[in-house]
């Protein structure tokens, strides 16, 4: 049986010894082992905490060399193998080291086993975390030892094995804890420019003192020193000093530096094998400057580089630096999905969408993978996605609509009943809106009062195409006026757009149902369906009509809504397009300069805007005229 010596190094770490040790209790029970703690010089609790665990508790003044410290404590192993472990950090999970241990094949071909390491940088927030693998259990054998007074480095002979599964926990930097960060930096930041001194071209010196200023925020300086280490590199070792080109990336994008960034991408990226982080990290700067080609191939890339880390072949990759952007793994795919269907790339779309899980699906993402789906006329795998989607949420249901009704209107030749039908299972208000339109193609109408109860038991799903059934009533007759009452103009006019683009009839069909239902409760709604006919007719010519009952309908809701005082000497103080209107009313009644009228006009960069001023200017006197009207009729109905 092989016995284990759990090797630490310790000073001041009451907060977390205990923590540790008591993570090693499972190892112990399956593994013969011996703990053996080194204390560098604590004026805390810890060493009381280390004697509750083991008699092996060995005092050393510290000498300002960290691999001396750590060839102390194996000095006193007696286990055929040891593992190192630090104060600050868990043990995890154990089973995997105790697995190996346990193997005789892989106690004897290898020499050492890599960990599974999760670094958590803010106490605060678990969900982040940088994650790498370690050497931490080395066969002792003689040879295996730790050199590098600062960032020690352990000396071992391979092969090595990887370990399955998480296995430790780090906690030492808190970056929420400013006191501790800048103790560690300054501390760590000294001993590295003493080493610097003896040798101002050691490139993991340099690269390390960039990472400790990093780590205290001190950006300038860091980008300094991880620059000095970049220019160092010999051109055929990129690969050996990856870590360095990743940090340089890092510590750019920092400094918002992204077009240096490309400019490294451009020098080496026939160079040198990319790694994980600064795959991503380059991917993200294409991307950001639409440059999707090339942030495609990077994203791509990056997936690759992250299947074969999860399968424990990138071990050289992780061996002198952490990973950090594995948790964005499924924003990556997202991102990748965006790209291939900006690009109409529809079968890797779907590709993107099957990789992702449920729990990240939204009505985008859906509409993506539906009209994809559409084009490539995969009913199969349409009708899949709608069982899918059989308990999901409403808003999501209506994008697969949404997508299914756009597709149609797009191409009516295409055979758009296979997958409607398969849709009316998402909604049955769906079912009734296609029974409806078949109906009305057939000259047969639907119950007015019917229609209505419809698109008002729709309103949830806030889908416009539902809003044929308003167009169908109106077509029956009916004062929709009423109904678009307690609607916001937002809705209004979005329902509005829908409508005048689809059926070419509406403008003339509204405004004869304008006049027939002209009360005052339903001016609003009237105004936001002018105001959208009017915005609907390109170029500088419009509908007279429609112009002068929008001025006129607004200037009364302003003297019917507001102080007349406002109205009439301060309309600047009036919200949103009522201030537009408002001076518009000035102006006709010659209160307001034109020039002050047509550069607010101006500002608006609306051709409905200027086509109102320019209607109020050429028809002043008969407005005029009308607008007197409004006053005394208003005053009226005050009184």
């Amino acid at each position: 049986m092989n016995m284990l010596s759990i090797c630490m190094i310790v000073r001041d770490e009451e907060e977390n010894l205990e923590r540790c040790l008591l993570s090693l209790e499972r190892l112990s029970e399956k593994i013969a082992s011996e703990l053996i703690i080194v204390d560098t010089g604590s004026t805390d609790n810890t060493i009381e905490i280390a004697h509750k665990y083991t008699e092996k508790v060995f005092i050393h003044p510290w000498e300002n060399d960290f691999a001396a410290m750590r060839n102390k404590s194996i000095g006193y192993a007696k286990g055929n193998w040891v593992l190192v472990i630090d104060a600050d950090e868990q043990l995890a999970n154990p089973e995997g080291i105790i697995s190996c241990l346990k193997d005789k094949k892989i106690t004897a071909e290898y020499n050492a086993l890599l960990l599974s390491v999760k670094d958590f940088p803010k106490k605060s927030d678990s969900s982040i975390f940088f994650e790498y693998l370690l050497p931490r259990v080395f066969k002792n054998d003689g040879k295996f030892k730790f050199e590098g007074s600062v960032h020690e480095q352990p000396i071992y002979s391979e092969p090595s094995y990887v370990v399955n599964g998480e296995c430790l926990y780090h906690y030492g930097y808190n970056s929420e804890d400013k006191g501790l960060i800048e103790k560690k930096t300054l501390r760590m930041s000294s001993m590295l420019l003493e080493k610097l001194k003896d040798n101002p071209k050691d490139i993991y010196y340099l690269y390390q003192l960039s990472a400790t200023y990093r780590m205290g925020k001190m950006y300038i300086e860091g980008l300094e020193y991880i620059e000095k280490a970049f220019n160092l590199i010999p051109n055929n070792e990129w690969d050996n000093y990856s870590y360095v080109v990743k940090h340089y990336v890092l510590m750019l994008r920092d400094l918002d530096r992204e077009d240096e960034i490309l400019k490294v991408e451009e020098m080496l990226k026939e160079k040198m094998t990319f790694g994980i982080d600064l795959a991503y990290m380059i991917a993200e700067i294409f991307y950001k400057y639409k440059k999707y080609h090339q942030a495609k191939k990077y994203y791509n890339y990056y997936l690759d580089r992250i299947k074969l880390h999860e399968e424990g072949q990138l071990i050289k990759e992780n061996m002198t630096e952490s990973i950090i952007t594995l948790r964005y793994k499924d924003s990556v795919i997202i991102k990748l999905l965006k790209v291939l269907f900006a690009n109409k790339d529809f079968n890797g779309v779907l590709e993107c969408f099957g990789k992702l899980p449920e729990t990240l699906y939204n009505e985008e993402l859906l509409g993506c993978a539906t009209e994809s789906i559409l084009e490539l006329e995969l009913a199969n795998q349409f009708e899949e996605l709608v069982t899918l989607l059989s308990g999901g949420s409403v808003a999501m249901k209506e994008s697969v609509i949404q997508k299914v009704e756009a597709y149609g209107d797009k191409h009516p030749q295409y055979a758009i009943d296979k997958y409607q039908n398969c849709v009316k299972r998402l909604n049955p208000m769906y079912e009734i809106l296609l029974l409806a339109r078949d109906l009305y193609k057939k000259g047969q109408n639907v119950s007015t009062s019917e229609l209505i109860q419809f698109y008002k038991g729709t309103l949830n799903t806030n889908s416009v195409f539902y809003s044929d059934f308003l167009y169908f009533a109106m077509k029956n007759g009916a004062n929709i006026f009423e109904v678009l009452i307690d609607f916001s103009n937002e809705e209004i006019e979005r329902t509005a757009v829908y409508l005048v683009d689809k059926y070419k009839e509406l403008k003339e069909l509204s405004l004869l149902r304008i006049s027939e239902n002209r009360v005052y409760e339903a001016m609003r709604p009237i105004m936001c369906l002018e105001w959208i006919f009017l915005d609907h007719e390109k170029g500088p010519e419009k509908d007279n009509r429609l112009g002068f009952d929008l001025l006129l309908n607004k200037i009364e809701w302003l003297y019917r809504v507001y102080l007349k005082e406002v109205v009439d000497i301060s309309p600047e103080l009036l919200p949103g397009r009522d201030k537009l209107f408002g001076c518009l009313n000035l102006m006709i009644q010659k209160k307001l300069p034109s020039c002050k009228v047509e550069s607010l006009i101006a500002n608006e960069n609306n051709l409905t805007w200027v086509y109102l001023y320019k209607l109020s200017l050429e028809n002043g006197e008969a407005l005029l005229e009308e607008i007197e009207h409004i006053k005394k009729t208003v005053n009226l109905d005050v009184g």
